[in-house]
């Protein structure tokens, strides 16, 4: 296609106003990325303990479970301290310094939520360098309240305030014969020390019971301990255990491995510890302190203020067991506190609260009324299904063919009884579940082997294919065989092919008449034969004798004479060509079309032509169509035209009158006929027809 230059310069100003507008789209996408970034609301989230450790990970767990639901608001910075170890001062230093410095100088944060003693020491020095007139919400913390008090303007959260009287106390009482309490735990830890100190102090209310202090022993000393421990001893969980080169173990694996070294019940403060080998007690939850922090953390960047928002005693979440233990040590749930929580119980049924009961006793209601619906729909539907099975097996039992069922192996599923009395047997047993190609199918008419893979019967359902053959016979009971005609149908179940449906007929009886019919074609053809080669010489004879007069005598015979000699010789002709159709049958069962169309209405002018003088003596008046083409041997034709027209003539037009000549094409289909209005042929010569 031809363009002009100015078209060609608009396309190219087009294209480059496309690429300038994509190049500003671009760079401004940043700009939008920052506004709608700067729209969140940051948080630094700063833990003491590292990631894997048990209060850390349900503390996490609990600030999630709120803050997630205004995430499209709120952005988090997670970090982590990690002063579980223990390193040299001045390590632990410079990971507060890089921090400080690298990771948080120069951010701007909304608030600050905290977890652990380290944390908020962190916040406290940073304050006025990182966290400026910044709101700090804290939990895990082990400060007494009234220190709280000193701290500066716009800090809150939650302190810990563990039961350890509650727990001490009911610990007793489970195990009276108790004399001595085995506090495990370290001094190096700040909460581990805050712990041993409020422990310390209460021991002395306990004067009957003796209490033994193993500090910042590694799990193996531990362990060699408790394989040397007397009975009547109980164990409390404190605070950190540390490996062999001093490094502090995850909870878990400390409560596991002292739980495994002796059978001494032991307690703990943290629900942290609940399934993991404590008994129990009246313990406090990391995920509840992550939960309280975050919804005081979304309370304040709603608007409330800080002041307002006053410092939560966490004395703990309740009492909560592990039945495991319970029942390890023989203590039954009567003996604990009212509205204990037990973990690990199995459920039984007079737990259930009274809403739940109306609501099991609902749900059995509506499930009972379903079930007798679906029952009523079941007998319904067996009973329909007995019906359509007796109609079924009616139909079976009535048919006059042989059916029988084979499933994937050959093996026969059902039959009916035309198909055990066409076989020569008399019960279904001697059947079913038989391989019937051995059985009736097994050799062919010849008497050759019919193998089992050749036998087209089983690719019904091999192949997934519809069989019909009638050129194979079956073998009866009595080892004669029969001539039958079957059908080989797939049964199929949904899309899976099961096996196949065979139906047959004996076909001994047409295959008689067949062969009979074949013996009379025979003769027929045979005497066509000599017919037709018996007429053939005396017909050339008078066609010969008729051309030898008319050249002898051509001068001497009138033209009335020399025309009916034309007629003779025209008649021997036409006879000779019927003569050769006969032959030509007889020679090969049928007539062998010409490779052409013949010309219908040319062969129908002959006739009209050869009949003139009979049409002109009758005063009939044939009215012609147009006739179309038909692949037949024109003498035929010839011959058909000539018969029907002149009985026409002979019959329906003695007084004169119309014959109609027509023909039309449907398909491959050619229909001509022959119209006239008169009586017809007399009954007395019809069986001449």
């Amino acid at each position: 296609m031809y363009l002009s230059k100015r078209s060609i310069l608009a396309a190219v100003i087009c294209n480059i106003r496309v690429a300038v507008f994509s190049l500003l789209f671009l760079c401004l996408i940043p700009s939008w990325a920052s506004i709608a970034h700067a729209k969140a609301q940051q948080i630094l989230v700063l833990h003491s303990y590292p990631p894997g450790h048990l209060l850390t990970d349900n503390t996490v767990e609990g600030m999630r479970s709120i803050l997630s639901e205004k995430s499209d608001h709120i952005q988090c910075q997670v970090e982590y301290l990690d002063t579980q170890a223990y390193h040299p001062e001045e390590y632990n230093s410079l990971t507060k310094n890089s921090l400080a410095e690298y990771k948080l100088k120069g951010r701007s944060f909304d608030l600050v939520l905290l977890s652990g003693n380290d944390a908020l020491d962190f916040a406290l020095e940073y304050r006025n360098n990182l966290f400026p007139n910044i709101p700090i919400i804290f939990s895990g913390i082990d400060k007494k309240p009234a220190s709280i008090l000193s701290w500066p303007y716009g800090i809150t959260g939650i302190t810990n305030n563990p039961a350890y009287r509650e727990t001490l106390d009911l610990a007793l009482r489970l195990h009276p014969q108790t004399e001595e309490i085995i506090v495990i735990g370290g001094t190096k830890d700040l909460a581990d020390r805050v712990s041993r100190d409020k422990i310390l102090a209460l021991s002395a209310d306990f004067d009957s019971t003796r209490f033994t202090y193993w500090d910042d022993l590694s799990i193996d000393d531990v362990t060699k301990r408790l394989h040397q421990l007397d009975a009547n001893r109980l164990l409390f969980l404190n605070g950190t255990v540390t490996d062999g080169s001093g490094q502090p173990l995850l909870f878990d694996t400390s409560i596991k491995r002292i739980r495994s070294a002796c059978r001494a019940p032991v307690y703990g403060i943290w629900d942290s510890y609940l399934g993991k080998g404590i008994v129990g007690g009246k313990l406090m939850s990391a995920s509840r302190q992550g939960r309280l922090a975050a919804e005081m953390a979304l309370r304040v960047l709603s608007g409330e203020a800080l002041q307002k928002i006053p410092v939560v005693v966490d004395d703990g979440d309740g009492y909560m067991f592990d039945d495991n233990e319970l029942q390890r040590l023989g203590i039954s749930s009567e003996r604990l506190p009212e509205d204990s929580l037990i973990i690990n119980q199995p459920s039984a049924f007079y737990t259930l609260t009274k809403s739940q009961m109306w609501i099991l006793l609902g749900i059995m209601t509506f499930s009972m009324i379903d079930l007798l619906f679906v029952l009523f729909k079941y007998r319904k539907t067996e009973k329909g299904l007995k019906e359509s099975m007796a109609q079924t097996k009616l139909l079976l039992n009535s048919a006059a063919e042989g059916i029988y069922g084979l499933d994937l192996e050959g093996n026969c599923t059902f039959c009916n009884p035309a198909c055990l009395r066409l076989l020569g047997f008399e019960k279904e047993s001697e059947l079913l579940n038989i391989n019937l190609h051995q059985l009736i199918h097994h050799t062919r008419a010849d008497g050759t082997p019919y193998p089992s893979e050749d036998c087209v019967i089983c690719h019904a359902y091999q192949r997934d294919s519809e069989i019909h053959l009638e050129d194979e016979v079956f073998w009866r009971k009595d080892g004669n065989s029969i001539p039958v005609e079957y059908w080989s149908y797939p049964l199929r179940r949904g899309n899976q092919t099961i096996g196949a449906v065979v139906s047959f007929l004996d076909i001994t009886d047409r295959k008689l008449v067949e062969k009979k019919l074949m013996a009379a074609n025979q003769e027929l053809d045979a005497f066509v034969y000599t017919v037709s080669h018996d007429l053939r010489t005396p017909i050339s004879a008078v066609v010969g004798y008729t051309d030898l007069i008319k050249e002898t005598y051509a001068n001497e015979l009138s033209e009335e004479v020399l025309e009916l000699l034309n007629i003779i010789e025209q008649q021997g002709e036409k006879m000779s060509l019927l003569t050769e159709d006969l032959l030509a049958l007889a020679r090969a069962g049928n007539i062998k079309s010409p490779a052409m169309p013949v010309d219908t209405n040319d062969a129908l002018k002959y006739v009209l032509t050869e009949l003139d003088h009979k049409i002109v003596s009758a005063g009939a008046n044939v009215v012609v169509g147009d006739l179309p083409d038909i692949l037949v041997p024109e003498s035929l034709l010839i011959q058909i035209f000539e018969n029907l027209i002149g009985n026409a003539l002979r019959y329906a037009c003695e007084n004169g009158g119309s014959i109609e000549v027509g023909g039309e094409r449907t398909g491959n289909i050619v229909r001509f006929y022959i119209r006239d209005h008169g009586q017809g042929i007399p009954k007395e010569e019809q069986s001449k027809i």
